[in-house]
């Protein structure tokens, strides 16, 4: 029998679920990822973590999937395990910076904050996007490195604001779903901080929606723990999953940033506009519940508009600013605010 044969004769023994009830009977779908002898050889002991990766690339809605290891995951598995294998090489040599990307009033287009964005000088050849590396970090403790390199530049640059007599905003850093799983990580990341003398107040720990899947009684009480602390809490990208409004009762949140997909067409004019529908209601929700909103990705000056009428007020997005080295945040929103401050006093 032709080995395609074969798997359909296989999906369709399991696709169906007799029930006791007559006449009863339940669709199932699945997804299943293979990888092939000639692969599994050549992976050794991580060939389960290669059939899973074959497994992610599946994308369709209730229908059943088989999708094969393939020549072109096999070479990211590959470029991922070269870039954690020289992981500590890249921290010895300082070649993770911490990038700034504004968020500003827009009422009064001061700044509010801002958020701490990684960006990786792979062996001092010039910037790699995190697209190309975050991903394969995310997938093991590695990404906890990752997190505490950028809490300990932000925390570094916070202390020099302040010994210069800068006012401080808060800055957001990561906190990965890796790093939510580790034991006394409240007591671990509030040591950090505190090495550096900075207030509570201006750490922001973002998370987003999807670390919110797993264990969610323990991911709950760790935020509890660090909003107990003084830390800030906020929930990035949200809107696109499916556990959001569920946990906006339980979460202790500061506040909601709302993904950029629903920020893109608020401004198309088109009757209705779905997008600022779903926008004015959850900017509504959020206000009711005492929860600050940003809007992520505002590129035009007709969003940022829309989303002062709804009701956002505080924007993060390339209409005001794409990140930028922590010297050129200084400078251009750190800096110019004192001097100006300076030279209202000398009035």
């Amino acid at each position: 029998m032709p080995e395609t044969q074969r798997r359909q004769n296989l999906t369709d023994f399991f696709e169906e679920l007799s029930v006791l009830e007559e006449d009863s009977q339940y669709k199932i779908c699945f997804r299943c990822g293979v990888v092939t002898m000639f692969y599994a050889m050549n992976t050794g002991d991580i060939v389960a973590d290669c059939a899973k990766i074959a497994q992610a690339t599946g994308n369709q809605l209730n229908k059943t999937e088989i999708n094969f290891y393939t020549k072109e995951i096999h070479e990211k598995v590959l470029w991922g395990k070269q870039l954690k294998a020289y992981l500590d090489t890249a921290i010895q040599n300082q070649e993770f910076l911490v990038y700034l990307q504004p968020k500003i009033d827009t009422k009064s287009e001061k700044i509010y904050g801002a958020e701490a964005l990684i960006r990786w000088n792979y062996k001092n050849k010039g910037l790699m996007p995190p697209i190309k590396f975050i991903p394969y970090f995310e997938l093991d403790d590695s990404i906890i490195k990752i997190d505490e390199i950028v809490l300990h530049q932000v925390c570094r640059k916070l202390k020099s604001w302040k010994e210069k007599g800068y006012s401080l905003h808060p800055i957001s850093v990561n906190l990965s779903r890796k790093h939510l799983e580790q034991t006394n990580v409240a007591e671990h990341l509030t040591k950090i901080v505190d090495s550096y003398g900075i207030d509570h107040q201006y750490i922001e720990f973002e998370l987003t929606e999807s670390a919110t899947n797993d264990n969610q009684k323990y991911m709950l009480s760790i935020l509890q723990d660090l909003h107990n602390k003084g830390f800030l809490i906020s929930m990035d990208d949200f809107g696109t999953g499916y556990s959001s409004f569920g946990l906006l009762k339980e979460m202790p949140l500061d506040t909601l940033k709302i993904d950029k997909s629903f920020v893109d067409f608020i401004a198309v004019e088109e009757e209705p506009n779905k997008n600022k529908i779903i926008l004015q209601h959850i900017i509504s929700m959020a206000n009711a519940l005492g929860i600050h909103c940003i809007a992520e990705g505002a590129e035009y000056y007709e969003q940022i508009k829309v989303l002062e009428n709804l009701g956002c007020n505080t924007v993060q997005g390339f209409y005001y600013s794409k990140p930028i080295p922590m010297e050129d945040f200084e400078e251009n929103y750190i800096k110019t605010t004192k001097d100006a401050l300076d030279k209202w006093e000398e009035r």
